[in-house]
């Protein structure tokens, strides 16, 4: 009698996809197992509730399913392209992207898009540290994070002796915005849709503005945003917070949180009070009332801008990438991305890389070596 094929410890045997309308109680539970099981699965976005928010919307909206003989592993959220190309659940909402699995558990990117019917899957803010798709990041960047562990005092404290003024200056401007417009209070958790509301014509103005696609003439996105404004559990919540000067809104927030982290997703204020910067106002009061919530960090999301960079105490790497459902392709990908990566932070080529940003700063690139 030949012995059972052996398997790599750790990796599922079966994978079966679902649409994630249809998950079942005990699958949803599984997973909310899984999520809090794994600190590096701290984001809203890892959570079961954010898919089945988006999935309410979208008929698009599936999950592929891990097992082993141990019971479920892992599950893996994706949107199926009709062009049969996968995308990030949420797509253009998503700000954290990946395997929700067992600790340990251990795939192969290639055959799990293969096993999910898909030509590729594409990913624009995938957990950098996900080592299965490693090989297919072609861009790795940052998320960065207010860490609030010891308190928010010890935080305020830190970036001040860290050189930081932003904090100290937007006390200043919170006391001559009450000066001047009324009593400033936050609402942390609104309930309210008119206030819901308020925040969309300002965002929508703000990107209509700036030349970006207005996310809220997509009706489905409305329709999720809503559905998460009216979630309020322990482990996942719709968290819209909003600043006043007396009785007037002056600027929202549209978050999401999960047990311990905060997530910083959609900004927007009221232009006629721009010059009391009330978005940091309303970050600083969020900050400072987290650890109320028992909330433990406050994702600030994908950017770079300056008051992230002020704000900011820590960093999470995200990437950008696409993993191809062909070995064949796979393979190249995989060999380009090393490459790129290489002559990115390789010393060898430092000279080339300097001289090539000296030549943008003055408006023209060095001629080509060849």
């Amino acid at each position: 009698m030949s012995a059972a094929p052996s398997r790599v410890p750790g990796a599922p045997a079966r994978q079966r996809v679902v649409v994630a309308r249809e998950l079942t109680p005990a699958e949803v539970a599984a997973w909310s197992v899984l999520q809090k099981a794994d600190p590096s699965l701290a984001s809203p976005f890892f959570r079961p509730e954010f898919t089945m928010a988006v999935a309410g919307s979208r008929e698009d909206a599936r999950v592929a399913i891990m097992e082993d003989d141990e019971g479920v592993a892992g599950f893996f959220p994706f949107e199926a392209g009709q062009d049969g190309v996968g995308r990030p659940m949420g797509g253009l909402l998503s700000d954290y992207q990946g395997m929700i699995g067992r600790v340990g558990l251990q795939w192969d990117a290639v055959k799990l898009v293969q096993r999910c019917g898909l030509r590729s899957w594409r990913f624009d803010h995938l957990l950098a540290e996900q080592k299965a798709f490693a090989p297919f990041h072609r861009v790795t960047m940052s998320s960065p994070v207010m860490d609030l562990s010891d308190g928010y005092a010890a935080y305020v404290a830190a970036r001040q002796g860290a050189g930081t003024e932003q904090i100290k200056k937007a006390l200043g401007l919170r006391r001559k915005l009450e000066r001047e417009a009324g009593v400033v209070r936050i609402e942390t958790q609104a309930a309210d849709p008119a206030l819901l509301q308020q925040l969309m014509h300002w965002k929508s103005a703000q990107y209509l503005a700036s030349g970006k696609t207005d996310i809220f003439a997509l009706s489905w996105v409305v329709q999720v945003i809503e559905r998460m404004q009216a979630t309020r559990g322990a482990d996942f919540a719709g968290m819209l917070s909003v600043l006043f000067a007396g009785d007037r809104p002056v600027a929202a927030h549209m978050g999401l949180r999960s047990q311990t982290t905060w997530h910083y997703w959609l900004p927007a204020y009221d232009p006629a009070f721009a010059r009391y910067s009330p978005g940091i106002l309303l970050l600083l009061g969020m900050a400072e009332g987290a650890s109320d919530l028992g909330l433990r960090m406050i994702d600030l999301g994908n950017g770079s801008t300056f008051y992230k960079s002020r704000l900011m105490n820590h960093e999470i790497a995200i990437a950008e990438g696409e993993v191809p459902a062909s070995p064949f392709r796979a393979g190249l990908m995989s060999l380009r991305n090393r490459a790129k990566a290489w002559a990115r932070h390789s010393p060898i080529l430092q000279p080339v890389r300097q001289l090539r940003t000296l030549a943008r700063r003055k408006g023209g690139e060095p001629p080509s070596s060849q």
